[in-house]
């Protein structure tokens, strides 16, 4: 017994000494130091200002590239910006969720995945910059952030999760990539001024109360790539006009998709080879007017001009403020100098 304690012991050593814990420029890491990787944590000292997570640090004369931001890293933080370094891949479970204070995010390059309500209730977020190799928007990752004016979805994102825009009262103009092929469950439920959606050529499925109570919502463009919409999908979307259908094959449909929705007063186009089709399936054949598409009406998105993290300006050069070149942020007045010219000062706490 005393044998296999023992190798049980020697087992698990290299793994309790290849974590420790570092504190630098303000901001808290977990090393690992088998890997030489760094995730940013939450600390002893509470996060305040503008952020700014480096691609790497450097502990004892050992380089750790910075790959992930931890669950609850910033959460509840009066933090007012962040810029992600371009080596993280991972933003965690509420990694920022509840910074009422936030209002600028800039998500970087190798970012794949923003987890689940990583910004939920950043209620004074109002620019998002998506990376565009992220693969995937978590449930409820933006939720509520209810002074959101717009977000674009690069075509890196194949996934918008369940809920992932839920609430946000004030988003108005929606890109959605051409990567993505699930619109998640409610996941832009109850956007209450968005008044316009394109759909693009890569979707297939369209959940549940996708679009729940967007009320403000008139124009709807849904791709032939659509093979499913789920219920409630546009369910009280009351001043819905025209849904601009170009399914050659009527979707799988869940029950109650347009329910309290104006499509008794709203115009549905769709491909003439479907006309009768559409005129009489269920649903479908309620709307107060059908018509066949023609060349002069809106297609589906087939591609976007991408605002991702690498076409915005990024660091080059940094300085303390008596001039002299660094290469991590330092505690203090940082002067940066960005790769469009301008030149900033960042305060690091």
């Amino acid at each position: 017994m005393k044998k296999q304690l023992f190798l049980l012991v020697f087992m698990l050593l290299p793994l309790a000494v290849s974590a420790e814990k570092v504190e630098i420029d303000g901001i808290f890491y977990n090393l690992n130091t088998n890997a030489q990787t760094a995730e940013v944590t939450y600390g002893s000292q509470a996060y305040v200002g503008d952020i700014v997570i480096p691609a790497s640090i450097t502990v004892n004369d050992v380089d750790y590239s910075v790959t992930s931001i931890g669950g609850d890293a910033f959460s509840d933080a009066a933090i007012t910006s962040v810029i992600i370094g371009d080596n993280v891949k991972d933003i965690g479970l509420q990694a920022f969720m509840y910074c009422k204070s936030l209002v600028s995010v800039t998500i970087g390059k190798s970012v794949t995945t923003i987890g689940q309500n990583a910004f939920l209730l950043c209620t004074n977020l109002t620019k998002v910059t998506i990376g565009n190799s992220v693969n995937i928007i978590d449930e409820s990752a933006f939720g509520a952030c209810i002074n959101l004016p717009s977000i674009i979805i690069p075509n890196s994102v194949t996934t918008i999760g369940d809920m992932a825009f839920d609430a946000c009262n004030e988003l108005t103009s929606v890109t959605i990539g051409k990567g993505v092929t699930t619109i998640g469950i409610a996941a832009f439920r109850g956007c209450k001024k968005l008044a316009v959606v394109s759909i693009p050529n890569s979707v297939t499925n369209i959940e549940q109360g996708a679009f729940y109570q967007c009320n403000n919502l008139a124009t709807v463009i849904i791709p032939n790539s659509v093979t499913s919409i789920g219920a409630y999908a546009f369910s009280e979307c009351r001043n819905l006009t025209d849904i601009y259908c170009y399914a050659e094959q009527i979707p799988e449909t869940g029950y109650n998709i347009f329910y309290c929705s104006n499509y008794k007063n709203a115009t549905l186009h769709v491909p003439t080879a479907s006309f009768e089709v559409f005129k009489n399936t269920d649903q479908w054949k309620d709307f107060g007017n059908i018509v066949a598409l023609t060349d002069e009406d809106p297609k589906p998105t087939t591609d976007i001009a991408v605002t991702t993290a690498t076409q915005q300006p990024t660091i080059v050069e940094r300085y303390t403020i008596d001039g002299k070149r660094v290469n991590q942020p330092q505690r203090g007045l940082n002067i940066i100098k960005m790769s469009d010219g301008t030149t900033k000062k960042v305060v690091v706490k």
